[in-house]
């Protein structure tokens, strides 16, 4: 539901490495802010170039992104504005709050935080702390602030996490039925594609490159409900290299739960 905006004109950029993150941020933002001018960005050097040459009034930036990550793509941000003396907005997207990164936020130089799956009444009261009558604000104070916060849910009995959450998914989306298929098609694609960089980066123990790769399919995961896999992907934060072993049976469990979503999604419609 649009809500009131600014009395002029706005622009958000978004920056988001994946295509279905990308798409929903930006539903949310245009049916929160139905005039808000959109530019969008998939990767830092690109989010870099358009904030330089467009200077939005916020940016949302995603902070696992392969290449030049979001700790990095906000300090030359914050370069780039030190030569004009002005301040804009940039609004951390997590993929889950972790030990250190909210101060890992602050010293890149980063307003604020939302964790993903984003939900939307919140990315719009964070958007909205920003905006004034005439424009753009600061927040009232010079420290990092999550974004308003639902209250927190229960932590759910691991054997009621469901392979595919459509209720939730649906949600989430607001109930956009071309919203929905078309983050389906993407989540099949862009998923498939991250696993078969966890499994290159098990076989060949780049137990980094799994990290990260792990990181993201649990972000993505989280996005569409599929709560068993977020969760298969949560384990990888406690993996060592000495625990090869627990992860070579992890790997097996993944594979076996990726086959049981697509399935899934290839008979929902």
């Amino acid at each position: 539901m649009p809500i009131a905006e600014p009395t002029r004109r706005f622009s958000i950029l978004i920056v988001d490495d994946v295509p279905m993150n990308l798409a929903l941020v930006k539903s949310m933002v245009t049916d929160a802010f139905p005039a808000c001018s959109l530019l969008e960005a998939r990767d830092g050097r690109e989010a870099i170039d358009l904030f330089g040459r467009h200077s939005p009034d916020i940016v949302l930036l995603d902070i696992q992104m392969p290449g030049m990550d979001g700790y990095a793509t906000c300090r030359e941000m914050r370069n780039i504005e030190n030569r004009f003396g002005v301040h804009t907005p940039i609004i951390a997207l997590t993929a889950g709050v972790v030990m250190g990164e909210k101060e890992k936020c602050l010293e890149a130089g980063m307003d604020a935080y939302l964790a993903k799956p984003i939900d939307q009444s919140t990315l719009q009261a964070t958007l909205l702390t920003f905006l004034s009558g005439d424009g753009i604000s600061a927040w009232p104070d010079k420290n990092l602030r999550q974004g308003p916060q639902k209250p927190s849910s229960p932590r759910k009995d691991p054997a009621s996490l469901q392979h595919f959450n459509i209720e939730a998914f649906s949600k989430r989306v607001g109930g956009k039925r071309s919203l929905v298929e078309e983050l389906k098609n993407d989540a099949k694609t862009q998923i498939q594609s991250y696993l078969e960089e966890l499994y290159a980066a098990w076989r060949t123990e780049n137990w980094d490159q799994l990290h990260e790769t792990s990181h993201r399919v649990k972000g993505s995961a989280g996005l569409m409900g599929f709560e068993k896999l977020e969760a298969l992907m949560a384990e990888s934060e406690h993996f060592t290299p000495d625990k090869k072993p627990v992860i070579d049976q992890w790997i097996d469990r993944i594979l076996e739960e990726w086959v049981l979503v697509k399935d899934i999604l290839h008979h929902s419609g």
